[in-house]
Protein backbone atom coordinates (compact mmCIF):
# COMPACT_ATOMS: atom_id res chain seq x y z
CA UNK A 1 0.00 0.00 0.00
CA UNK A 2 1.31 3.42 -0.98
CA UNK A 3 -0.12 6.59 0.52
CA UNK A 4 1.31 8.79 -2.24
CA UNK A 5 0.74 6.48 -5.19
CA UNK A 6 -3.03 6.31 -5.54
CA UNK A 7 -3.29 2.79 -4.12
CA UNK A 8 -5.91 3.91 -1.58
CA UNK A 9 -8.56 6.62 -1.52
CA UNK A 10 -7.34 10.23 -1.10
CA UNK A 11 -9.43 10.64 2.05
CA UNK A 12 -7.90 7.57 3.71
CA UNK A 13 -4.40 8.59 2.60
CA UNK A 14 -4.88 12.06 4.08
CA UNK A 15 -6.13 10.59 7.36
CA UNK A 16 -3.13 8.24 7.57
CA UNK A 17 -0.67 11.06 6.81
CA UNK A 18 -2.17 13.27 9.51
CA UNK A 19 -1.98 10.45 12.05
CA UNK A 20 1.68 9.86 11.19
CA UNK A 21 2.52 13.56 11.32
CA UNK A 22 0.82 13.85 14.70
CA UNK A 23 3.14 11.14 16.00
CA UNK A 24 6.17 12.91 14.43
CA UNK A 25 6.61 10.37 11.61
CA UNK A 26 7.00 11.04 7.87
CA UNK A 27 6.68 9.20 4.56
CA UNK A 28 10.04 9.18 2.77
CA UNK A 29 11.70 7.53 -0.19
CA UNK A 30 14.91 5.55 0.21
CA UNK A 31 18.24 7.38 0.28
CA UNK A 32 21.81 6.26 0.88
CA UNK A 33 22.40 5.79 4.59
CA UNK A 34 25.57 6.65 6.47
CA UNK A 35 26.52 5.23 9.85
CA UNK A 36 26.83 8.09 12.34
CA UNK A 37 29.19 7.51 15.29
CA UNK A 38 27.56 7.38 18.72
CA UNK A 39 29.88 10.12 20.00
CA UNK A 40 29.23 12.34 16.98
CA UNK A 41 28.68 15.50 19.04
CA UNK A 42 32.17 15.51 20.54
CA UNK A 43 33.74 14.56 17.19
CA UNK A 44 31.84 17.35 15.42
CA UNK A 45 32.88 19.96 17.99
CA UNK A 46 36.56 19.08 17.62
CA UNK A 47 36.31 19.01 13.81
CA UNK A 48 34.47 22.35 13.70
CA UNK A 49 37.16 24.04 15.77
CA UNK A 50 39.86 22.57 13.53
CA UNK A 51 38.08 23.82 10.40
CA UNK A 52 37.58 27.32 11.81
CA UNK A 53 41.21 27.59 12.87
CA UNK A 54 42.72 26.35 9.61
CA UNK A 55 40.41 28.20 7.19
CA UNK A 56 40.03 31.42 9.17
CA UNK A 57 41.80 33.63 6.61
CA UNK A 58 39.96 32.36 3.53
CA UNK A 59 37.85 34.87 1.60
CA UNK A 60 35.92 32.11 -0.18
CA UNK A 61 34.72 29.05 1.74
CA UNK A 62 33.41 26.12 -0.30
CA UNK A 63 31.35 23.30 1.21
CA UNK A 64 31.26 20.38 -1.22
CA UNK A 65 29.88 16.87 -1.29
CA UNK A 66 29.30 14.20 -3.93
CA UNK A 67 25.68 13.20 -4.49
CA UNK A 68 24.64 10.12 -6.45
CA UNK A 69 21.66 10.68 -8.76
CA UNK A 70 19.98 7.45 -9.85
CA UNK A 71 18.64 7.29 -13.39
CA UNK A 72 16.01 4.76 -12.31
CA UNK A 73 15.12 5.51 -8.66
CA UNK A 74 13.19 2.94 -6.67
CA UNK A 75 9.56 3.68 -6.00
CA UNK A 76 9.66 2.27 -2.45
CA UNK A 77 8.48 4.47 0.42
CA UNK A 78 9.22 4.20 4.13
CA UNK A 79 7.61 5.48 7.32
CA UNK A 80 10.40 7.02 9.40
CA UNK A 81 10.76 9.49 12.28
CA UNK A 82 10.48 13.08 11.05
CA UNK A 83 13.89 14.66 10.52
CA UNK A 84 15.69 11.44 9.58
CA UNK A 85 18.69 12.37 7.40
CA UNK A 86 18.96 9.13 5.41
CA UNK A 87 16.40 6.44 4.71
CA UNK A 88 17.11 2.81 3.85
CA UNK A 89 20.41 1.08 3.20
CA UNK A 90 23.45 1.73 1.04
CA UNK A 91 22.89 1.39 -2.69
CA UNK A 92 23.98 -2.03 -3.96
CA UNK A 93 26.74 -2.16 -6.56
CA UNK A 94 24.36 -3.45 -9.23
CA UNK A 95 22.04 -0.48 -8.64
CA UNK A 96 24.62 2.20 -9.49
CA UNK A 97 22.94 3.34 -12.67
CA UNK A 98 23.29 7.10 -12.57
CA UNK A 99 25.78 9.92 -12.26
CA UNK A 100 27.67 11.78 -9.57
CA UNK A 101 27.16 15.49 -8.94
CA UNK A 102 29.54 17.46 -6.75
CA UNK A 103 27.18 19.87 -5.02
CA UNK A 104 29.03 22.96 -3.80
CA UNK A 105 27.93 25.97 -1.78
CA UNK A 106 29.95 29.10 -0.97
CA UNK A 107 29.33 29.76 2.71
CA UNK A 108 29.80 33.53 2.96
CA UNK A 109 27.51 34.35 0.03
CA UNK A 110 25.12 31.38 0.45
CA UNK A 111 25.58 30.77 -3.27
CA UNK A 112 25.18 27.33 -4.86
CA UNK A 113 27.94 26.78 -7.42
CA UNK A 114 27.36 25.35 -10.93
CA UNK A 115 26.98 21.55 -10.83
CA UNK A 116 30.12 19.47 -11.37
CA UNK A 117 28.75 16.35 -13.08
CA UNK A 118 30.67 13.07 -13.33
CA UNK A 119 29.49 10.41 -15.79
CA UNK A 120 30.82 6.92 -16.46
CA UNK A 121 33.24 6.66 -19.42
CA UNK A 122 36.97 6.85 -20.06
CA UNK A 123 38.90 9.87 -18.80
CA UNK A 124 39.93 11.36 -22.13
CA UNK A 125 37.67 9.52 -24.52
CA UNK A 126 35.18 10.74 -27.12
CA UNK A 127 32.59 11.92 -24.59
CA UNK A 128 35.18 13.73 -22.49
CA UNK A 129 36.39 15.63 -25.56
CA UNK A 130 32.85 16.40 -26.67
CA UNK A 131 31.90 17.98 -23.33
CA UNK A 132 35.27 19.59 -22.57
CA UNK A 133 34.02 23.05 -23.61
CA UNK A 134 30.46 22.69 -22.30
CA UNK A 135 30.73 25.60 -19.84
CA UNK A 136 32.70 27.77 -22.24
CA UNK A 137 29.89 27.43 -24.78
CA UNK A 138 27.18 28.58 -22.38
CA UNK A 139 26.37 25.49 -20.31
CA UNK A 140 26.04 26.17 -16.59
CA UNK A 141 27.38 22.81 -15.44
CA UNK A 142 30.72 21.21 -16.22
CA UNK A 143 30.58 17.58 -17.36
CA UNK A 144 33.38 15.09 -16.73
CA UNK A 145 33.96 11.38 -17.33
CA UNK A 146 35.79 8.61 -15.50
CA UNK A 147 35.60 4.79 -15.38
CA UNK A 148 34.90 4.43 -11.65
CA UNK A 149 31.73 5.25 -9.74
CA UNK A 150 32.71 7.80 -7.07
CA UNK A 151 35.10 10.61 -7.94
CA UNK A 152 38.71 9.56 -8.50
CA UNK A 153 41.81 11.71 -8.04
CA UNK A 154 42.18 12.95 -11.66
CA UNK A 155 38.56 14.13 -11.57
CA UNK A 156 39.02 15.68 -8.13
CA UNK A 157 41.88 17.71 -9.61
CA UNK A 158 39.53 18.98 -12.31
CA UNK A 159 37.12 20.04 -9.58
CA UNK A 160 39.91 22.05 -7.94
CA UNK A 161 40.59 23.68 -11.32
CA UNK A 162 36.94 24.71 -11.58
CA UNK A 163 37.06 26.35 -8.14
CA UNK A 164 40.13 28.36 -9.13
CA UNK A 165 38.43 29.43 -12.38
CA UNK A 166 35.34 30.59 -10.47
CA UNK A 167 37.33 32.57 -7.89
CA UNK A 168 40.55 33.78 -9.57
CA UNK A 169 42.96 35.46 -7.19
CA UNK A 170 40.85 34.66 -4.12
CA UNK A 171 41.97 32.71 -1.07
CA UNK A 172 39.82 29.58 -1.35
CA UNK A 173 39.01 27.24 1.52
CA UNK A 174 37.50 23.82 0.73
CA UNK A 175 35.55 21.66 3.17
CA UNK A 176 34.77 18.15 1.93
CA UNK A 177 34.70 14.57 3.15
CA UNK A 178 37.67 12.29 3.73
CA UNK A 179 37.19 10.20 0.58
CA UNK A 180 40.28 8.37 -0.64
CA UNK A 181 40.50 10.58 -3.75
CA UNK A 182 40.48 13.68 -1.53
CA UNK A 183 43.01 12.70 1.12
CA UNK A 184 45.68 10.97 -1.00
CA UNK A 185 49.06 12.70 -1.18
CA UNK A 186 48.68 13.37 -4.90
CA UNK A 187 45.52 15.39 -4.27
CA UNK A 188 46.96 17.18 -1.24
CA UNK A 189 49.97 18.24 -3.31
CA UNK A 190 47.68 19.50 -6.07
CA UNK A 191 45.56 21.57 -3.69
CA UNK A 192 48.72 23.10 -2.24
CA UNK A 193 49.97 23.84 -5.76
CA UNK A 194 46.70 25.62 -6.57
CA UNK A 195 46.77 27.57 -3.32
CA UNK A 196 43.55 25.99 -2.02
CA UNK A 197 43.27 25.54 1.74
CA UNK A 198 41.35 22.43 2.78
CA UNK A 199 39.90 20.49 5.68
CA UNK A 200 37.96 17.24 5.89
CA UNK A 201 34.63 16.25 7.44
CA UNK A 202 35.11 13.24 9.78
CA UNK A 203 33.76 9.87 8.65
CA UNK A 204 30.04 9.49 9.28
CA UNK A 205 29.36 13.19 9.88
CA UNK A 206 28.76 14.44 6.34
CA UNK A 207 24.98 14.63 6.73
CA UNK A 208 25.37 16.50 10.03
CA UNK A 209 28.19 18.95 9.37
CA UNK A 210 28.14 19.53 5.63
CA UNK A 211 25.87 22.36 4.43
CA UNK A 212 26.20 21.30 0.79
CA UNK A 213 24.52 17.96 1.45
CA UNK A 214 21.60 19.69 3.18
CA UNK A 215 21.16 21.87 0.10
CA UNK A 216 21.39 18.98 -2.34
CA UNK A 217 18.69 16.90 -0.66
CA UNK A 218 16.24 19.76 -1.16
CA UNK A 219 16.92 20.17 -4.89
Amino acid sequence: MKLNGGGISPALAQWARRRLEGANWSIRKESVSQKVPTDWVSIALVASQKIRTKLDGCTVLINADEVFIKFFPRDTEFVVPTGTQRVGSNVASDAKKGCIVMVSAEMYSSKVLPPFIVMTATHNGTLARRFATWRDEGGDASVHFQPSHWMDTPTAKKYADVLVSLYPGRKIGLIWDAASAHICQEMIDYLNEKGIMYEFIPAGLTSIMQTAISTSTDL
